[in-house]
């Protein structure tokens, strides 16, 4: 995953040397976190937002620094459906939360007030998982648990958007992402019922947000 990362650097500074223009501003979106696979047959949708400094180039193209916050909660439900064969219920909580420091960059298909674009974006992901509550067996109380698990991880995400010009300084942003971070969080039910694994790895995202330009 880093040489992703990697590469991302490289490009940018390549565009960096052969601009002949450029723009610079911030940028702020915010929406939803969507799991799937694994990820999603035990958590909720989540809430996801970001923000940071953005660098325009004559060639239709964007870069931007972005640092932001996303958290899910447990699907309580659904977890206890996989303890169920042990006659195990779980009741607490088990949220999970990260904070992306992303490399991102935009390439947009034309120069018209509305305005489609590719995006990629790499980076790290400083993932916090936590679990805490009581474990019953047969619905008696057998034992209470908790932890938590922190730790940096890569990843990459690939997403298409559009902008739409408010002014001439400010757009309007509604992107969609699939995000790929190489994390996964692992609940120990030693003593109590088999240990197992909770992936969140992969998920969508769906946000809107404004882009400012403040120097050009």
């Amino acid at each position: 995953m880093k040489k992703y990362f990697l590469l991302l650097i490289i490009i940018t500074t390549t565009i960096s040397i052969n601009a002949q223009e450029n723009r610079w501003g911030i940028t702020a979106f915010g929406g939803l976190a969507i799991p799937t696979g694994g990820f999603s047959d035990f958590y909720n949708n989540g809430y996801t937002f970001s923000a940071g400094a953005i660098y325009d180039f004559k060639f239709s193209t964007r870069v931007a620094f972005t640092i932001g916050y996303t958290a899910w909660d447990l699907n309580q439900d659904e977890f206890n459906k996989s303890l169920a064969q042990d006659s195990v219920r779980f009741e607490g909580t088990a949220p999970v939360s990260t904070i992306p420091l992303l490399l991102q960059i935009k390439w947009y298909g034309t120069q018209e007030k509305l305005k489609l674009y590719g995006l990629i974006e790499a980076g790290f992901y400083f993932t916090k998982s936590e679990f805490s509550g009581d474990v019953f067996l047969a619905d008696t109380l057998i034992g209470t648990i908790s932890g938590k698990e922190s730790g940096t991880n890569t990843g990459i995400n690939l997403g298409i958007g559009l902008t739409y010009n408010l002014s001439e300084n400010i757009e309007i942003d509604f992107a969609t992402r699939y995000h790929i971070v190489s994390v996964k969080n692992t609940y120990n039910f030693s003593g109590i019922t088999q240990s197992g694994n909770i992936n969140s790895n992969q998920y969508w995202s769906l946000t809107a947000g404004v882009n400012i330009i403040l120097f050009d």
